[in-house]
């Protein structure tokens, strides 16, 4: 029986912090090279246009004056999404959406990130083809209720359904939506944070992603 696998993107799918980084290195004039505190900062702020609160937190100790936020959003904003054709995909990652979607099970995404940027990364990935289709611009507490929708809407029986993430909150979403949570460990939150969260399954590569997904258990590790 097919399955349907709902992804999440940045950080799951696609590793849009190299180009975020340098976008904060040119929009900030900043010549010196991050710290690697301060590293940790902006990975953990680096999706600018959807985690303002995190930026505003992170803002004072990466030397942006709150007054130039909302520039510093905008601007970033607007080179990412001319930018989003020089993110790639992590390692094996498009293989396993590649052989998931051969395997006839039913591929979508749920991001924070605009349809359009995630549609311009699938293009240049040639992965287009292979999501039945892309939820963008939904807010994190939306997320769960969107999972659910697709759950109704394909008739996806329990057992033959996952939500994958990097993201504790993408954990919680999945919790919310009576759907099992796969947290990756490539993203944007370390071990430690995806632990707490209490994933149904921790997975630290595309391959071992995709032997759980095909076995189809649902046993919490």
């Amino acid at each position: 029986m097919s399955k349907v696998v709902i992804f999440d993107f940045d950080g799951t799918i696609a590793d849009t912090f190299p180009v975020v980084l340098d976008i904060f290195h040119k929009v900030q004039r900043r010549a010196v090279p991050l710290t690697k505190e301060e590293e940790i900062l902006m990975r953990g702020a680096a999706l600018m246009q959807v985690k303002l609160r995190v930026v505003i937190k992170a803002a004072a100790r990466l030397d942006i004056p709150f007054w130039r936020l909302p520039f510093v959003f905008a601007i970033s904003q607007l080179l990412l999404k001319k930018r989003m054709n020089e993110v790639q995909s992590y390692p094996g990652v498009a293989e396993l959406i590649k052989k998931l979607a051969s395997d006839g099970d039913e591929l979508f995404i749920v991001s924070t990130n605009s349809t359009g940027n995630i549609r311009r990364f699938l293009k240049s990935q040639d992965l287009s083809d292979h999501f039945v289709k892309i939820y963008g611009n939904v807010r994190p507490r939306n997320k769960a209720k969107v999972i659910r929708h697709i759950v109704r809407w394909r008739n996806a029986s329990p057992g033959h359904v996952w939500f994958v993430g990097d993201e504790d909150r993408d954990v919680a979403a999945g919790h919310a939506a009576d759907v099992p949570a796969l947290a990756v460990t490539w993203g944007y939150n370390d071990l430690d944070q995806l632990k707490q969260a209490q994933p149904t399954h921790t997975v630290t590569s595309a391959a071992e992603l995709y032997q759980l997904i095909d076995k189809g258990t649902h046993e919490t590790n």
